[in-house]
């Protein structure tokens, strides 16, 4: 039965070992002066890290371990053009340590009691490696 559905996720291009890479985002985009849409689809994909709606249901005010719960149940676990964004429930500094190490931009620290709330509100932290 198909649903109707508003995801909140990243727009990613992956590399060669599988990691998301900006630099490739921009390239496939036309952000360096250059025909974009030129990577095969299956670089290209979504990295969904929440859902908003659901057939008919606003789920914003709804805590996120509820929404997350909800949005592992509507999105494949197999490859696809949508990927359910990885979760983990780790120490934070080892996790960013591990994921600075990996290459990767960095990680996101989310309170899993919170409704979603637009805009910029310190609910979910962007935690960057440098």
């Amino acid at each position: 039965m198909p649903m109707t559905m508003v995801l909140d996720g990243e727009a990613v291009v992956l590399d060669e070992q599988g990691r998301s890479d900006f630099g490739l985002l921009q390239n496939s985009l036309g952000a360096s002066g250059k025909q974009g849409g030129k990577l095969p689809s299956r670089n290209s994909l979504l990295d969904a890290f929440d859902l908003l709606y659901l057939d008919g249901h606003d789920l914003r005010n709804t805590e996120y371990r509820v929404r997350r719960h909800l949005l592992e149940d509507v999105i494949p676990r197999e490859e696809g053009a949508i990927r359910l964004s990885e979760e983990f429930e780790e120490d934070p500094d080892a996790l960013l340590e591990h994921a600075c190490r990996l290459g990767l931009e960095g990680i996101m620290a989310k309170h899993l009691d919170r409704p979603h709330r637009s805009g910029r509100t310190g609910d979910w932290l962007k935690i960057k490696c440098v």
